[in-house]
């Protein structure tokens, strides 16, 4: 494990995610609470003349280190609970599945015992010719297809760690590198949009507490109510995720397939 990179990563998504939780809690819902929290602040940091120096050294320094690991803590714990994008995450392998069905044909062929059953199972599920744009359209919604793709999470799991793999070992000039750059960049972004996807939770019950007249009014002349407010705000918020997480793993596939396919034929006699 690289603590370095991981501790970057999380460090990152972490603060995130708490720096979109103090705008919340004091742009969003007015000054009352940010000037509850700058008192305790004031008080326990350095600016309050009735705390000594000394105690209010002790105190900011171990409160950094406490800020530190918490940022550290929070980012791992949302890369970890970011997998719930996972279904969406699915559907984007297995069109780049369908798209390079020449070339992986050989390929799980080379381990039947390891990952050809997982392929063909894969393959059959998601196979674009076997619907129509109407009939994919429903899919989405259709909780038959959700579950029978529910039962092949290991399935994508396993090819996608047989690819990555199959790259690390074989590949040359660099390109597991470039392609680990690409795993961490969705990480971040899959982290990011779970941290967005809260946000968008937290704003639902805060609304009322939002002091920005353009998104919540009240009175006689208010023509716009209260839960369209709510529902642009956590509409934009859950677009926002969706599109950081599926953006950032479908040019992350791009390059997995690719740089799969360019070893394969390196390989090749």
């Amino acid at each position: 494990m690289n603590f370095g990179a991981r501790f970057s990563e999380f460090g990152m998504t972490g603060a995130v995610f708490w720096i979109a939780q103090i705008l919340l809690f004091t742009v969003g819902t007015g000054h009352i609470h940010g000037a509850d929290i700058l008192a305790w602040t004031e008080h326990y940091v350095g600016t309050d003349s009735t705390q000594s120096s000394v105690l209010q050294d002790a105190t900011g320094s171990l409160l950094t280190v406490f800020g530190l690991i918490g940022i550290f803590v929070t980012g791992m714990i949302l890369d970890m609970i970011g997998s719930i994008f996972f279904m969406q995450e699915m559907r984007i392998f297995g069109r780049h599945i369908n798209n390079n069905q020449d070339w992986l044909d050989g390929l799980a062929g080379q381990c039947p015992a390891s990952i050809n059953q997982d392929y063909e199972d894969f393959k059959s599920e998601f196979s674009e010719s076997l619907t129509s744009l109407k009939e994919r359209f429903r899919h989405l919604f259709d909780p038959r297809v959700f579950y029978r793709r529910l039962a092949l999470r290991f399935h994508f799991r396993h090819l996608q760690t047989y690819l990555l793999s199959y790259i690390h070992v074989y590949s040359d000039n660099g390109s597991s590198d470039q392609l680990m750059d690409h795993v961490h960049v969705w990480r971040t972004a899959r982290a990011i949009s779970m941290a967005l996807f809260i946000i968008a939770i937290e704003a639902i019950y805060l609304i009322k507490d939002f002091s920005f007249d353009w998104l919540f009014c009240e009175g006689s002349d208010c023509t716009r109510p209260e839960w369209v407010s709510m529902i642009l705000i956590h509409l934009a918020l859950l677009g926002l995720a969706a599109m950081l997480t599926l953006k950032s793993y479908n040019r992350m596939c791009y390059s997995l397939f690719t740089l799969a396919c360019a070893t394969n034929n390196s390989k090749a006699p």
